[in-house]
């Protein structure tokens, strides 16, 4: 809180937060120039994973969530279920920033969030 207040009171603030779980996470995430995140997926698909660009250079940067590119614009949040494959590129010679944080998964009730 004390390193970074305006995120954490930007969180504070975000609905069904997820915390309390070892698979919900918020930090910043730097996507370096010329640098890749190969294929994956989540381990579950509890989540859904909120992007905030803070930061997007112009040029071929983007992700592929189920066989579809996605480009972050800066003030617009990209949400997402990562239990599906995605992947991403950042072919330019800036870094990409970004907050990223998971919220429960709209479709989950409060007593199965409970028991989780």
């Amino acid at each position: 809180r004390d390193e970074a207040p305006v995120a954490a009171a930007l969180l504070e603030r975000v609905p069904r937060l997820m915390t309390r779980a070892p698979f919900g996470h918020a930090f910043y995430s730097a996507l370096g120039a010329g640098a890749a995140i190969s294929p994956h997926t989540a381990a579950t698909n509890l989540r859904l994973r909120v992007h905030v660009p803070l930061r997007v250079p112009e040029g071929d940067v983007a992700m592929r969530l189920a066989g579809e590119v996605a480009r972050w614009t800066v003030g617009e949040a990209l949400v997402f279920d990562d239990a599906f494959v995605h992947e991403t590129w950042n072919r330019t010679a800036e870094d990409r920033v970004l907050l990223l944080f998971d919220v429960w998964h709209p479709e989950l009730g409060d007593d199965e969030i409970e028991a989780v």
